[in-house]
């Protein structure tokens, strides 16, 4: 929700541009520090990352709200230093997490755990975007320098009661066989590990063609509240327009997320390979045909069709790159596939202005989901991602039949990287 909003506030200040500007920013920044993020977590006890983490988002966001309260609509680069200050904050969280979950569950669980974890991870951003679509729409008829300080104010809530819950979990201090180098030859064991992995070696090209193409995803949908569905749409007698309306899309896409991720708690997928390639691909398949599209009920419904296929694929891929990783180099594997996949955002959020006047929406949203489909079904050339399968252990006796064995990759990859 808070995104939204902000994407929503560049664009009235500077329109589709200041989107691309604002949202390059943010990545730019996840860019600079993540593959330092990625060490620290490697180093440092996970739980107090994550603490001083949401403390500085926390700080950022009061900051933020002071710029509203003295000026509703401030220079452009003032967004933007607010969105590399909590970029910079947030970035340490990722690969802080990432690692810190095999740690707190067996390993056997952790298909559940990862299910469970993003089932709760959605369910919140759903609650907030059906809460915003009723509550913002009705606070931006009054003011819109309100309705940013309200949404801010939620955000920065959420950062605090996150940190409360971080500190009640027990210290999860990285298991190391070597002592600590100098920061950047850590950042390049982490690179040589990954690709010296097969597996993990394809999924980062694979994340990097996603989000070359899903970049322009989010200014489209901007531009597209902003343009084709300027009009609302009418809930219990209420119009719902501007950002309230963006909130009310996205619950589609959250509620089939929540809904998949569910599901693949409750039957897991073991196929690895297949399930990213093939679930991924449909879901994609979904924002070909939303440039069209001008009724809200059914942009809304793709968005749930999107959002119920992507777990199948997400889910059990993360979960297979935990297992195969040891836990001195989780950090500096989920920050350092982040980096390389993240570098394509910002080519694909500056050509995301471009790509609408040039285009048009229709085009725009055909190019984002082609270029999707296609990354996916690439999934499926190398054998090695292709047969990928999660093991015995987290099958829970399940036959898996023909499979990578992880703990020899780990070995080869390890081996590969000490040379």
């Amino acid at each position: 929700l808070y995104f939204l909003v902000f994407l929503w506030w560049a664009g009235e200040i500077g329109g589709a541009t200041a989107v691309g500007i604002v949202s390059a920013c943010s990545v730019g920044a996840y860019l600079a520090l993540s593959l330092y993020a990625g060490t620290v977590a490697d180093r440092y006890d996970r739980r107090t990352i994550l603490l001083i983490s949401d403390i500085a988002c926390a700080i950022t966001v009061v900051g933020l709200i002071c710029v509203v309260l003295i000026e509703p609509a401030p220079p452009l680069w003032v967004l933007c230093v607010f969105t590399v200050a909590l970029k910079a904050a947030f970035v340490f969280q990722r690969p802080a997490r990432t690692a810190a979950i095999p740690r707190l569950v067996p390993t056997a669980r952790l298909l559940e755990a990862n299910s469970l974890n993003t089932t709760f991870q959605t369910a919140m951003p759903l609650a907030g975007n059906a809460l915003g679509a009723v509550v913002l729409g009705a606070v931006f008829k009054l003011s819109a320098a309100l309705a940013y300080i309200v949404t801010f104010s939620i955000n920065a809530v959420t950062f605090v009661l996150s940190a409360i819950f971080m500190a009640k979990l027990p210290p999860i201090v990285p298991e190391r066989e070597r002592p600590p180098k100098h920061a950047w030859h850590e950042a390049k064991e982490g690179i040589k590990f990954i690709w010296n992995h097969p597996v993990l070696r394809t999924s980062a090209i694979l994340f990097f063609g996603f989000e070359f193409f899903v970049a322009p995803f989010m200014p489209a949908y901007v531009i597209a509240a902003q343009t084709t569905f300027k009009s609302g749409f009418d809930l219990f007698g209420l119009n719902i327009a501007g950002p309230a309306l963006l909130s009310l899309l996205e619950t589609g896409f959250f509620l089939g997320f929540v809904l998949g991720s569910f599901v693949v708690y409750k039957r897991p997928v073991y196929r690895v390979g297949y399930a990213f390639a093939v679930f991924m691909a449909l879901g994609s398949l979904t924002i070909v045909p939303m440039g069209w599209i001008t009724s809200i009920p059914l942009f809304w419904f793709l968005n749930f069709l999107c959002g119920l296929c992507f777990p199948f694929g997400i889910i059990p891929l993360e979960t297979f790159m935990q297992t195969v990783t040891p836990d001195e180099f989780r950090g500096r594997m989920g920050s350092a596939i982040g980096t390389l996949s993240a570098s394509a955002a910002p080519m694909g959020m500056l050509l995301s202005g471009f790509l609408i006047e040039w285009i048009g929406l229709t085009g725009t949203f055909a190019f984002i989901g082609i270029g999707l489909v296609i990354t996916a079904m690439a999934g499926l050339i190398p054998p090695s991602f292709r047969r990928a399968r999660l093991t015995n252990e987290q099958a829970k006796g399940q036959t898996p039949g023909e499979q990578i064995t992880p703990g020899v990759l780990v070995q080869e990859a390890v081996s590969a990287t000490a040379k």
